[in-house]
């Protein structure tokens, strides 16, 4: 039987600040948990973030304009938070860049929390996109 069940996010963490506290920076690094095995990484996947204040901005793999930042999955169990996930199930990302804003908010730039309102390119190894309709999707 063919695996048609979405993945979702059973953990979104900030592992890293480099910057200024609460605000997205160069050098971040962000933890996405999912709840099943997920595809390799590609060039161009992205998420849009947003934060409090209405900034809106994306994050988008690879090191070529648009790309802000790499996006690298776990290859060996990997302890998130206290919990150890299996192989492919966490997804690290780290900031090159400020992210780009594609609408601006109140205050200048992307501030943590901030909630994962959409993405592109990641998909579980059957090929479901990775649903936001549920799971953890706030990053503090």
């Amino acid at each position: 039987m063919a695996d048609t069940t979405a993945p979702t996010l059973v953990n979104s963490l900030q592992s890293t600040a480099a910057g200024l506290g609460g605000t997205a920076d160069a050098r971040d690094v962000l933890k996405l948990v999912a709840s099943e095995s997920l595809a390799a990484v590609a060039a161009g996947d992205s998420l849009r973030l947003t934060d409090a204040d209405g900034t809106t901005a994306e994050v988008v793999n690879g090191t070529s304009s648009p790309g802000n930042a790499t996006f690298a999955l776990n290859t060996a169990a990997e302890t998130v938070a206290g919990t150890s996930y299996p192989a492919g199930t966490v997804l690290t990302i780290t900031l090159a860049a400020v992210p780009s804003a594609v609408n601006a908010g109140s205050v200048a730039g992307l501030q943590y929390p901030a909630t994962i309102a959409d993405q592109s390119g990641t998909t579980d190894v059957a090929g479901n996109n990775l649903s936001l309709a549920s799971g953890d999707r706030s990053i503090s």
